[in-house]
């Protein structure tokens, strides 16, 4: 297959090296080619053709190795081009060397080595013009170049194994140029280009990326075990002028520097039997300097000033009953922690110990062993696994719990919560089942799944910034408006895959940073600079001149132009790879 087109009637064109198949929009066969044994004078063999050309009064030119040829899809009707019928391609109907870029749609660029000519053809406005390619630029192009646009009038030429030129095509002023190719000892074979207009180029000797010019996203070094990606961190959070972390194996926590991303500390909890074996499994900062750690043992108190720390409860090998979620109220500070014994904790600064709360429903036959907890714009906790509940402080009750959604799906593993209090919403994420919008006053709710162009029904982690959600998932960080619902993704160049990262995802107000892990690196980016502009600059103007006036990007951010000068010229950026 060497081209596929629609024929205007709901059906479609399918070129090949045998011929072409015309086929309805069942594919059902409407009308079939075959250059070997048809009876219709094409004069075409060994390849019937490279690309089909859609032309305004309907038929379609087809070039192939032996010239132009058209296809009427009506009258079902191949015939070659004839002198006069298209005026702008007379000089290559007979010509076996012509290949055929599509710039839009009815605009194209004509390449005949054999005349050593480009042309410019706009099939609707009936618009040419020509450029003469002198030899050393001649003995470059090859029918495998490859062409894509950088802006409306600057094109990249590669040139498989021999380089790559710049083609500028001025459309007002009805001319080509073409610059010197390009030979940096890097002689791409291939390109694409990704989501984020950021170039990739393929070379014999590996891949080649463009370069993110706008430098919205800083990295650190490998900062885990490349052996356990997928066990080397329970979650990030904010502790001071650190980033914290802690491992899901060998009880240890980690210290970044949040502006350096440099490791500071690195902790590990020794029990006083080497046999003990335990995990981080969560941990949340208290006040300037502590950090309360949960692990499938004791709870451990960390002071981040004197680096000491402290077991709760004694150390003990297989034990029945241990914290795995710690929560800090934003609203009285107060401190919470969940058992496995489906028992909630709240801790008393006065006497220095946790207290249960007295819960007058039967928390695990509710919701099943609760995992995780949150506050509502009212302070009151929501705490939740398979299902939630609330718990209304003021009363010190549980007042509600949901366990499914009618008609929809059972609330299996309910997530990480997001709560937006300036619409009075809560938004959580499902096992394996996307996103969920929720007002608990209404009971009513609004999924997100890959249809609304969520990238992944697996999230790993929440966290509201402003009026946006920011979503890590296996696919890759996106971002959704809490007033429109508009979903964001950022791959590779504009955000990272997060392969592996599990819960690694928190915001720094003091900072203004948004930390994450891609490929065992932490990552530290502005959310507003990722919700401004996605994908990578196709040209940035790194000068500006005008008369004695000089502007330099970015050393300087002002331009003046004084006197009568009205002459600016702009120098724009090359493609750093």
């Amino acid at each position: 297959m060497t081209d596929v087109c629609g024929d205007g009637h709901d059906g479609l064109i399918l070129l090949s090296r045998s011929g072409f198949l015309h086929v309805d929009s069942r594919f059902s066969k409407k009308y079939e080619y075959i250059h070997l044994d048809s009876i219709q004078p094409m004069g075409i063999s060994s390849s019937f053709g490279r690309v089909m050309i859609p032309m305004p009064d309907g038929q379609f030119v087809i070039a192939g190795n032996h010239g132009l040829s058209t296809y009427n899809p009506l009258k079902k009707l191949t015939t070659p081009l004839y002198p006069g019928i298209y005026p702008a391609l007379d000089a290559f109907i007979s010509d076996r060397s012509i290949n055929v870029f599509e710039l839009s749609p009815f605009e194209y660029l004509f390449f005949s080595r054999h005349q050593s000519t480009l042309m410019y053809y706009h099939t609707v406005r009936d618009v040419n013009f020509s450029l003469s390619i002198d030899m050393e630029t001649l003995d470059r192009l090859r029918w495998n170049t490859q062409l894509y646009a950088i802006c409306d009038s600057l094109y990249y030429l590669l040139l498989p194994g021999k380089g790559t030129m710049d083609l500028i095509i001025d459309r007002s002023g009805h001319r080509m140029a073409l610059n010197k190719p390009q030979d940096t000892g890097v002689l791409p074979i291939t390109m694409l280009v990704d989501a984020d207009q950021r170039l990739w180029l393929g070379t014999h000797n590996g891949v080649y990326k463009q370069r993110d010019q706008l430098n919205r996203i800083r990295k650190s070094a490998p900062a885990f075990d490349v052996q356990l990606p997928d066990k080397s961190h329970v979650q990030f959070s904010i502790s001071g002028p650190y980033l914290v972390t802690g491992t899901a194996e060998g009880l240890e926590m980690k210290f970044y520097d949040k502006t350096s991303l440099a490791l500071v500390k690195q902790i590990p909890f020794i029990s006083p039997d080497p046999t003990y074996t335990s995990s981080i499994l969560h941990f949340t900062t208290f006040g300037k300097d502590s950090i309360l750690i949960c692990t499938n043992g004791p709870r451990i108190w960390l002071n981040t000033l004197t680096w000491q720390y402290q077991s709760i409860e004694p150390w003990v090998k297989i034990p029945k009953n241990f914290s795995w979620f710690a929560f800090q109220s934003s609203i009285d500070r107060t401190l919470y922690t969940l058992q496995n014994n489906s028992t909630l904790e709240k801790y008393d600064p006065g006497i220095r110990k946790f207290i249960p709360i007295p819960l007058n429903k039967d928390l695990s036959v509710k919701i099943r062993t609760p995992t995780q907890m949150t506050e509502d714009w009212n302070g009151d906790l929501w705490i939740s696994h398979q299902g939630y509940c609330r718990y209304r402080k003021s009363i010190g009750q549980i007042d509600y719990c949901e366990q499914n959604f009618r008609e929809l799906f059972n609330l299996n593993n309910v997530g990480n919560r997001v709560i937006d209090t300036f619409h009075k919403v809560l938004w959580f994420s499902l096992a394996r089942n996307g996103l969920v919008r929720y007002d608990p006053e209404s009971r009513t709710y609004t999924r997100f799944a890959l249809k609304e162009r969520l990238p992944d029904l697996v999230i790993t982690q929440m966290v509201l910034v402003g009026r946006h959600i920011w979503i890590m998932t296996p696919s890759g960080l996106a971002s959704i408006s809490v007033d429109d619902y508009l979903i964001r993704s950022y791959p590779y160049g504009s955000g990272a895959f997060l392969h592996h990262s599990r819960k690694a995802l928190t915001y720094d107000p003091e900072t203004d940073q948004l930390y994450f892990m891609h490929d065992q690196q932490i990552m530290a980016c502005r959310p507003s600079a990722l919700l401004t502009r996605s994908g990578n600059a196709r040209l940035i103007i790194e000068m500006i001149e005008s008369g004695d006036s000089l502007w330099h990007w970015p050393t300087k951010s002002i331009l003046e132009i004084r006197g009568k000068e009205r002459k600016i010229r702009i120098q724009l950026s090359c493609i750093a790879l």
